[in-house]
């Protein structure tokens, strides 16, 4: 009997989990037999992100570990950014195979196929990909205990902080690899270069497959769905008013829709949220401050965001959104922390992910001069997410809020 491990990353995007569960459909469609104990098994699947440099040390000592416990005919495959974003460091496994987002089909050359990799498309993710991410398991917890309430007590609603949690009953659909974004802060266009559109003859058999089988959420997954389409010569319009048509009880899901893209095209989009087919996405606005968001290369107001934000959960049938701030970028002031601070309290963003600056290679923040120091960062880091906690998911008033946060880490510096 042939065997397969899969170590999960410690940060398992969606995009990342549902390339892994192809692979493991993949090695299960080919003979193999997937096994716990990764000294036992006759292939290693290291599952990488290197979205921070905590990320991105994670997979590297996953590496490093199965490299140490490994058999002589062991094969050792990485998949994810982390060998495309680190790049200096990956070097230093010569005999590591790398598997890249944009050319997944290179397992074909590691495992001879009988059934090819283009015919292992699963549509679905494994929970074992998020057993390292503290975050996404006790979510998973809360979300399956709400849902089993909810079967005794109809009434009682999901937290709409808990939507865009992605959970083992979805479908999920691979809208498409990369972006067009500039940003100056980011490496995973590395590793995923320019938008690379699944087309909607793909998509809409799939949405049709995941009705008929009952699904009841469709989740896009995409490093950048608002984007979908602009290589082709279509738009994420396009694409949904196709989607809305599929008869059936489903919602969507999508991640992520740039702001930039969002804002360009809320005039079509508008009636579609209108339908409450889209029932939550994710829009990554980074900073408050409109100085830093020059800077980091993004292209849209602070004011235009939190119009549009509030105008889609106020007047259409999208339930909730979530969001992305860092903070700590090069030159970030005081004030531009209070701007992104405040943002919380104007924004009508249901979840926020929260993320320090971390430079990665071969960034062009880098290059910036007046970089925060770490204790400062981690200062303001704690303090947002201190007041996100109390404030939107223990649903304190602000005015409370700001005092126990102000208790807890005294002045803003």
């Amino acid at each position: 009997m042939k065997t397969f491990c899969i170590v999960p990353s410690a940060h398992a995007c969606t995009e990342l989990v549902v390339e892994t569960n192809q692979l493991r459909n993949y090695m299960e469609k080919n003979d193999y037999t997937e096994i716990e104990q990764k000294e036992n098994a006759d292939v290693v699947l290291i599952s990488t992100c290197s979205f921070n440099q905590q990320y991105e040390d994670e997979a590297h000592k996953n590496i490093v570990e199965a490299r140490n416990v490994k058999r002589k005919d062991v094969q050792i495959i990485v998949s994810g950014c982390y060998p495309k974003i680190a790049p200096l460091v990956f070097k230093n496994f010569p005999d590591v195979i790398d598997i890249p987002p944009l050319d997944m089909e290179k397992i074909e050359k590691v495992i001879p196929p009988k059934i090819r990799f283009r015919e292992s498309v699963t549509n679905s993710i494994n929970e074992h990909e998020y057993v390292k991410d503290k975050i996404f398991s006790t979510g998973f917890k809360i979300k399956g205990f709400v849902q089993k309430l909810q079967q005794h007590l109809p009434f009682f609603t999901m937290p709409n902080w808990l939507d865009s949690l992605p959970m083992t009953d979805w479908y999920f659909i691979q809208g498409g690899n990369g972006c067009l974004g500039k940003c100056t802060f980011c490496a995973i266009k590395h590793a995923r270069g320019k938008i690379q559109s699944t087309g909607i003859d793909q998509i809409i058999p799939q949405v049709e497959r995941a009705v008929r089988r009952g699904y009841k959420t469709i989740s896009f997954a995409g490093t950048d769905m608002g984007c979908w389409g602009s290589d082709i010569g279509q738009s994420l319009p396009d694409l949904l008013e196709e989607v809305i048509k599929v008869p059936g009880d489903f919602a969507v899901d999508m991640h992520y829709v740039e702001p930039d893209m969002l804002l360009k095209h809320i005039g079509r989009l508008d009636p579609i949220f209108q339908t409450g087919k889209i029932r939550s996405f994710g829009t990554p606005v980074q900073s408050g401050s409109n100085r830093v968001l020059k800077l980091m290369g993004r292209d849209y107001k602070i004011e235009e965001f939190i119009h549009v934000i509030n105008h889609i959960v106020e007047k259409t049938r999208v339930k909730s959104m979530n969001s992305i701030v860092m903070v700590g970028f090069p030159t970030e002031t005081v004030e531009d922390f209070l701007e992104t601070y405040t943002l919380i309290n104007k924004a009508k963003i249901s979840y926020w992910c929260l993320l320090k600056y971390e430079g990665r290679y071969n960034v062009p923040s880098e290059k910036l001069d007046r970089k925060v120091p770490e204790t400062v960062k981690d200062n303001r880091l704690h303090r947002i997410e201190r007041k996100v906690k109390l404030r939107n998911y223990l649903g304190l008033p602000d005015f409370l809020t700001e005092k126990l946060v102000r208790k807890k880490f005294g002045p803003v510096r």
